[in-house]
């Protein structure tokens, strides 16, 4: 008779406090190796290869502590993970704190080891410069990899202020190592501002598929992760979740955050959809706990969206069709800076100073109106055209765009006018205690109110019309695949911008030569 094996469980509240314990991740086991085990947690504590805010060091340990609230069953899901597989916690990699080389070394060093077992590793970062040593690791045992990667940033830069190593450059240094199978690779949730087009082209160039953010706003991405596993395959693949993928309203405590990101539902459905592939390992990273605001300084009061979508079509014919496309969409965010702190410098002499000296005071203020910003961004616009197919493999498109931005705020700063509140202080023949809360004083009547800074009203209108007509289709088909074509034009408020596009596909899957790492097409694309 063979024994059924037992598979670690997570410990449940019943039988431990969930707020007691040692905090290893969803209180699973903590193991001194990967042998036996199936999935282990890994934190990689690593800041240094950070660009803006450090802290990235403190994201194991906190998502360990948040850990605690996991259950063993998905509810939704009904996935139980630990009924079939044996995981446990592999505590830290010992990083090197002042040496990021090292550090790179010490990562890729550890998880030869991990993955020499069978294990599958889920990595608690960390920075995103662990990305490149845990590939390697990965690609020596499974060879090339697909990647589902999920960010703001595409974190191909060549060098960084230089350097080669930074979170900025993990997946550049990926494919020179060839570590990836590039044409399966999905980047999704780009985003923001670059230094030039080739910030995000690049990836293109190498065969990466590439979903800006702007390409999930308002919609589910299951499709999105349909198509995924069908570029994927069979192929071993690799997630990569940096939590600045998300938009800061969700995930606040990151270094580099970036508006108008992901959902927390959208990411779900990102894991969600991974279902079925040959993962042979995942990460979360970029998690700065310092910067969660879920701190006693600031609180968020008051965060809304609202979105209105339609889309209207009536067909002409069987390859005439008109369309009217419109949004409309609000997002207000309401927050308030708790008590205000005054530090101020009395000179020898003033009203109120005992000591035969300057003397620096400091008050906090508990009960008054502390920094506020009522911030509000609309955005309407409608589209109409005409759009259809010609020529059997061809297809046109002639709109016009309308759109409409707002941005407004209204602030009232957490600060002093200390002129205002000098002369309070002054009048009062009492430095600091001219208002003083514990005393239950009027702040209006010592001045301290009128010494707030005032709201600043602020409101941009923005108007923009696009008129756009394009064409595309297979320009010719042979022995080296289709290449399609696509020529246009479109005017907007500056100027009449001409371009063209064109693609061969599968070129390489017709010569009788090995596929060139990272290659699956190649594209040219040219703009007047």
């Amino acid at each position: 008779m063979t024994d059924t094996p037992r598979y670690n469980q997570p410990l449940g509240g019943n039988e431990m406090p969930r707020f007691a314990g040692i905090a290893t991740m969803m209180r699973l086991p903590l193991a001194a190796d990967a042998r036996g085990l199936d999935v282990g947690f890994v934190g990689v504590p690593l800041d240094i290869g950070t660009s803006n805010r450090a802290g990235t060091r403190f994201g194991p340990r906190q998502i360990r502590a948040e850990s605690v609230l996991l259950r063993p069953y998905n509810m939704a899901t009904r996935a139980a993970p630990f009924d079939s597989l044996q995981v446990a916690d592999l505590g830290d990699v010992a990083t090197n704190p002042y040496d990021l080389k090292d550090s790179v070394r010490r990562i890729e060093a550890a998880y030869t080891d991990i993955v020499a077992t069978g294990c599958r590793p889920i990595t608690l970062g960390g920075d995103h410069t662990i990305a490149w040593p845990i590939l390697r690791a990965l690609k020596a045992r499974h060879g090339r990899l697909a990647v589902v990667h999920v960010d703001a940033h595409a974190d191909v830069n060549d060098t960084m202020f230089g350097e080669t190593l930074a979170h900025g450059t993990p997946f550049r240094r990926a494919v020179e190592d060839g570590l990836l199978l590039c044409d399966r690779v999905t980047q999704i949730g780009l985003r923001g501002t670059g230094y030039s087009a080739e910030d995000f082209d690049w990836c293109r160039q190498q065969g990466f598929t590439v979903v800006p953010a702007e390409d999930c706003w308002h919609r589910s991405l299951a499709p999105l992760m349909a198509e995924v596993r069908e570029r994927v395959g069979d192929a071993p693949v690799y997630l990569s979740f940096d939590i600045d993928g998300l938009d800061p309203s969700f995930a606040p405590g990151t270094g580099t955050p970036e508006i108008g990101g992901l959902s927390v539902m959208q990411a779900l459905e990102i894991i969600r959809g991974l279902r079925g592939l040959n993962l042979v390992g995942a990460d979360v990273v970029e998690v700065s706990p310092p910067y969660d605001p879920n701190q006693y300084t600031t609180s968020i009061d008051e965060a809304s969206r609202r979105s209105v979508t339609f889309d209207s079509r009536y067909t002409l014919s069987s390859s005439v069709e008109l369309y009217l496309e419109g949004r409309a969409s609000e997002f207000r965010n309401d927050f308030t800076t708790a008590p205000l702190s005054l530090s101020i410098s009395l000179p020898n002499g003033y009203p109120g100073n005992p000591f035969n000296g300057p003397v620096f005071l400091r008050k906090v203020f508990y009960d008054l109106p502390g920094a506020q910003t009522l911030s509000r961004q609309e955005n309407r616009s409608l589209s109409a055209g005409i759009r259809g197919d010609f020529l059997t493999t061809w297809r046109y498109d002639a709109g016009y765009t309308w759109s409409r931005n707002v941005v407004s705020d209204d602030a009232r700063s957490g600060s002093f006018n200390f002129g205002l509140l000098n002369t309070a202080i002054a009048s009062a023949n009492k430095p600091i205690l001219a208002y003083d809360s514990f005393n239950g004083r009027d702040p209006n009547a010592a001045g301290v109110l009128d010494a707030l800074r005032p709201f600043a009203d602020h409101k941009d209108t923005t108007d923009y019309h696009q008129y756009m007509v394009v064409a595309d289709g297979v320009l010719w088909s042979g022995w080296a695949g289709d290449v399609n074509l696509a020529v246009g034009a479109e005017a907007g408020k500056e100027k009449v911008k001409f371009f063209f596009f064109f693609s061969v596909l599968d070129f390489y899957t017709c010569l009788p030569i090995s596929t060139p790492p990272c290659c699956g097409h190649s594209a040219v694309t040219m703009f007047f």
